[in-house]
């Protein structure tokens, strides 16, 4: 048992453990000169180092880089895999934010135009923050790409009221009360069906309430407002 363990720790030990190539799946062209300087960490480095994991903590540091993993063999070979936020919209009032997949907001480095904005009715706060406590995440940012399904009737902006009460603000045009997060899709459908039939329903100074999807209302006024 001694000789298998003494015969562990050599080559844990031995040089030849060290990793001399490495190979980067999934790196993004913006970010190849970061991930290589985060490379570094393990380079020529033993096998029993904690260099592994310092490497994949320094990639993390970027909020684009969702997930991270360095591995290598006892031959010197490294293997990094990488995968990215994907921004889905961009916060208004806030350069370079963007909300992920899942409704995080997040700074990202990739080009943010062309992408839904997103108005948060107050200021947007972290993670503890009390907003934070009032809307699905996760639903404004599906909201945000089914947008696609009524850009012929757009421009929109989505308003997150604090309150967690979603609107569409046509760009020049009325507004679409979505109301709580639940049933976005059938209030998105409902909405397409309407537009379609009356597309002038949204002119200036319109308001359309979808909250419920079997009975939506047309009003005047001014509702949710940045």
């Amino acid at each position: 048992m001694l000789a298998i363990a003494n015969t562990l720790v050599g080559v844990a030990l031995s040089p030849i453990t060290a990793a001399h190539k490495v190979v980067v799946l999934g790196s993004e062209p913006f970010d190849q000169r970061r991930v290589i300087q985060s490379l570094a960490a393990i380079k020529g480095k033993r096998w029993t180092d904690d260099s592994g994991r310092a490497a994949e903590a320094k990639l993390l540091e970027l909020p684009d880089v969702e997930s991270a993993q360095v591995e290598r063999n006892l031959f010197g070979r490294g293997l990094v895999r990488l995968t990215y936020r994907h921004p889905v919209a961009r916060v208004a009032g806030a350069k370079g934010i963007a909300l992920d997949a899942t409704g995080i907001p997040f700074p990202s480095k990739r080009p943010l135009d062309g992408l839904p904005i997103v108005r948060f009715e107050g200021q947007l706060t972290g993670t503890s923050g009390s907003l934070w406590t009032t809307w699905n995440a996760r639903a404004v940012a599906e909201l945000c790409v089914g947008l696609s399904r009524i850009e012929k009737f757009g421009p929109f902006e989505v308003l997150v009221q604090e309150t967690g009460v979603l609107w569409l603000n046509k760009l020049s045009g009325g507004q679409v009360k979505l109301g709580a997060h639940q049933s976005l899709d059938a209030k998105l459908a409902a909405l397409e069906t309407i537009l379609g039939d009356q597309p002038d329903l949204l002119a200036p100074g319109k308001t359309l309430n979808v909250s419920n999807p079997a009975g939506a209302v047309v009003g005047t006024g001014q509702g949710g407002t940045p």
